[in-house]
Protein backbone atom coordinates (compact mmCIF):
# COMPACT_ATOMS: atom_id res chain seq x y z
CA UNK A 1 0.00 0.00 0.00
CA UNK A 2 3.00 2.42 0.76
CA UNK A 3 4.62 1.69 -2.21
CA UNK A 4 1.03 2.66 -4.24
CA UNK A 5 1.11 5.88 -2.26
CA UNK A 6 5.23 6.73 -3.33
CA UNK A 7 4.33 6.18 -6.79
CA UNK A 8 0.33 8.08 -7.11
CA UNK A 9 2.69 10.51 -5.09
CA UNK A 10 5.46 11.07 -7.62
CA UNK A 11 3.00 11.00 -11.04
CA UNK A 12 0.76 13.49 -9.62
CA UNK A 13 4.09 15.39 -8.92
CA UNK A 14 5.33 14.27 -12.21
CA UNK A 15 2.61 15.73 -14.05
CA UNK A 16 2.25 19.29 -12.12
CA UNK A 17 6.00 20.29 -13.03
CA UNK A 18 6.86 22.27 -15.99
CA UNK A 19 7.74 19.99 -18.82
CA UNK A 20 11.09 20.86 -20.29
CA UNK A 21 12.62 19.30 -23.66
CA UNK A 22 16.11 19.28 -25.11
CA UNK A 23 17.01 20.86 -27.30
CA UNK A 24 17.68 19.81 -30.89
CA UNK A 25 20.66 21.85 -33.08
CA UNK A 26 21.43 21.56 -36.29
CA UNK A 27 25.20 21.95 -38.03
CA UNK A 28 25.74 25.51 -37.81
CA UNK A 29 26.50 27.12 -41.24
CA UNK A 30 28.32 30.53 -41.79
CA UNK A 31 29.08 32.65 -44.17
CA UNK A 32 31.59 35.16 -44.12
CA UNK A 33 32.53 37.81 -47.24
CA UNK A 34 35.95 39.44 -47.91
CA UNK A 35 35.83 41.13 -50.91
CA UNK A 36 35.60 39.03 -53.90
CA UNK A 37 36.39 36.02 -51.26
CA UNK A 38 33.76 33.91 -49.54
CA UNK A 39 34.32 31.96 -46.15
CA UNK A 40 31.99 28.89 -46.01
CA UNK A 41 31.52 26.84 -43.02
CA UNK A 42 29.74 23.89 -41.26
CA UNK A 43 30.21 23.86 -37.60
CA UNK A 44 29.59 21.09 -35.37
CA UNK A 45 29.17 22.59 -31.81
CA UNK A 46 29.46 19.26 -29.86
CA UNK A 47 32.31 18.26 -31.35
CA UNK A 48 33.79 21.67 -31.47
CA UNK A 49 34.72 21.40 -35.67
CA UNK A 50 34.37 23.43 -38.46
CA UNK A 51 34.79 22.38 -42.22
CA UNK A 52 34.99 25.51 -43.76
CA UNK A 53 35.95 26.16 -47.44
CA UNK A 54 37.43 29.88 -48.88
CA UNK A 55 35.41 30.49 -52.30
CA UNK A 56 35.52 32.85 -55.00
CA UNK A 57 33.35 33.07 -58.31
CA UNK A 58 35.32 34.91 -60.81
CA UNK A 59 33.14 34.59 -64.28
CA UNK A 60 29.59 34.14 -64.45
CA UNK A 61 27.98 30.02 -64.61
CA UNK A 62 29.27 29.28 -61.48
CA UNK A 63 33.27 29.53 -62.75
CA UNK A 64 34.61 28.58 -58.96
CA UNK A 65 38.30 28.77 -57.42
CA UNK A 66 37.91 26.81 -53.90
CA UNK A 67 40.45 26.24 -50.93
CA UNK A 68 39.57 23.48 -48.21
CA UNK A 69 43.30 23.70 -46.75
CA UNK A 70 44.52 20.99 -44.34
CA UNK A 71 48.38 22.09 -43.49
CA UNK A 72 50.69 22.60 -45.79
CA UNK A 73 48.02 21.04 -48.76
CA UNK A 74 45.31 23.33 -50.28
CA UNK A 75 42.89 20.82 -51.53
CA UNK A 76 41.83 24.01 -54.56
CA UNK A 77 38.98 23.52 -56.59
CA UNK A 78 38.84 24.89 -59.45
CA UNK A 79 35.77 24.52 -62.16
CA UNK A 80 34.90 26.90 -65.05
CA UNK A 81 31.53 25.37 -67.25
CA UNK A 82 32.00 27.41 -70.09
CA UNK A 83 35.63 26.58 -70.71
CA UNK A 84 36.65 25.43 -74.72
CA UNK A 85 36.90 21.33 -74.11
CA UNK A 86 40.78 20.65 -75.71
CA UNK A 87 42.09 23.57 -74.32
CA UNK A 88 44.07 24.47 -70.66
CA UNK A 89 43.94 27.28 -68.65
CA UNK A 90 47.29 29.45 -67.90
CA UNK A 91 47.57 30.63 -64.01
CA UNK A 92 50.01 33.04 -62.80
CA UNK A 93 50.29 34.73 -59.75
CA UNK A 94 52.33 38.41 -59.75
CA UNK A 95 55.44 37.82 -61.41
CA UNK A 96 56.33 34.10 -60.79
CA UNK A 97 56.32 31.23 -63.67
CA UNK A 98 53.06 30.20 -65.94
CA UNK A 99 51.31 27.58 -64.78
CA UNK A 100 49.19 25.47 -67.33
CA UNK A 101 46.69 22.72 -66.47
CA UNK A 102 46.24 19.48 -68.28
CA UNK A 103 44.28 19.37 -71.22
CA UNK A 104 40.38 19.99 -70.26
CA UNK A 105 38.53 17.17 -71.66
CA UNK A 106 34.71 17.48 -72.85
CA UNK A 107 33.84 14.81 -70.21
CA UNK A 108 35.02 16.74 -67.04
CA UNK A 109 32.51 19.12 -67.29
CA UNK A 110 34.56 22.36 -66.71
CA UNK A 111 37.01 20.37 -64.07
CA UNK A 112 40.76 22.04 -63.92
CA UNK A 113 43.09 19.13 -63.72
CA UNK A 114 46.38 20.42 -61.48
CA UNK A 115 48.80 18.43 -59.86
CA UNK A 116 49.59 18.20 -56.30
CA UNK A 117 53.01 19.81 -56.96
CA UNK A 118 50.78 22.80 -58.80
CA UNK A 119 48.35 23.12 -56.35
CA UNK A 120 50.62 23.23 -53.49
CA UNK A 121 52.76 26.26 -55.56
CA UNK A 122 49.12 28.13 -56.57
CA UNK A 123 48.78 28.20 -52.63
CA UNK A 124 52.09 29.43 -51.65
CA UNK A 125 52.36 32.39 -54.16
CA UNK A 126 48.73 33.19 -53.45
CA UNK A 127 49.61 33.52 -49.80
CA UNK A 128 52.27 36.23 -50.64
CA UNK A 129 51.06 37.65 -53.78
CA UNK A 130 49.17 40.72 -54.70
CA UNK A 131 47.14 39.40 -57.61
CA UNK A 132 45.99 35.68 -59.76
CA UNK A 133 45.77 36.07 -63.03
CA UNK A 134 43.81 33.49 -64.52
CA UNK A 135 43.71 33.17 -68.71
CA UNK A 136 41.37 30.47 -70.76
CA UNK A 137 39.22 30.00 -73.63
CA UNK A 138 35.70 30.06 -73.90
CA UNK A 139 33.21 27.86 -75.99
CA UNK A 140 31.19 30.71 -77.46
CA UNK A 141 34.31 33.24 -77.97
CA UNK A 142 37.11 33.15 -79.90
CA UNK A 143 39.74 34.81 -78.35
CA UNK A 144 41.22 33.86 -74.79
CA UNK A 145 39.38 35.52 -70.88
CA UNK A 146 42.02 37.25 -68.72
CA UNK A 147 40.43 37.41 -65.20
CA UNK A 148 42.60 39.46 -62.33
CA UNK A 149 41.74 38.57 -58.80
CA UNK A 150 42.94 40.35 -55.88
CA UNK A 151 45.15 38.42 -53.15
CA UNK A 152 44.60 40.85 -50.28
CA UNK A 153 40.83 39.76 -49.60
CA UNK A 154 42.28 36.22 -49.84
CA UNK A 155 44.60 36.37 -47.01
CA UNK A 156 42.14 38.14 -44.96
CA UNK A 157 39.99 35.02 -45.66
CA UNK A 158 42.59 32.70 -45.51
CA UNK A 159 42.93 34.28 -41.59
CA UNK A 160 39.30 33.86 -40.61
CA UNK A 161 39.57 30.42 -42.14
CA UNK A 162 42.56 29.79 -39.91
CA UNK A 163 40.47 31.28 -37.02
CA UNK A 164 37.61 29.02 -37.35
CA UNK A 165 39.39 25.66 -37.87
CA UNK A 166 42.12 25.19 -35.85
Amino acid sequence: MKIKKIILTTLILISFAKTSYSKVIEEQSIHKNFGEWNVYCQSDIMMDLSNCKIANKFYPNNSLLSFEPKGDYPNLLMIIPDIRPSSHILIKIDKNSLIKSSIIKESNFGYINLTDYQQNLIYKQMKRGDFLFLRFNVKELRKAVTIKIDLKDFKDALNYYKSKTS
